[in-house]
């Protein structure tokens, strides 16, 4: 599995990292720290899932869907 992260807590998305790194079917492809970047890297990286910071925009799940 390809994982993006985008969060804007440097000490969350660096902790979800290094935890979910240890995993072998999980690839860490990227990581943001907010929501316009994180559009941006999703679309060039294209990663089969996404993992969001509940407080981001929701308009940018559809960003992301499309």
């Amino acid at each position: 599995m390809r994982l993006f992260i985008a969060d804007d807590s440097e000490i969350l998305r660096t902790r979800l990292i290094e935890m979910l790194s240890e995993l072998k079917d999980i690839e860490i492809i990227g990581h943001a720290e907010d929501s316009h970047e994180a559009v941006e890297v999703v679309e060039r990286l294209k990663p089969n899932v996404v993992i969001l910071d509940i407080r981001m925009p929701i308009s940018i799940t559809q960003q992301i869907r499309d």
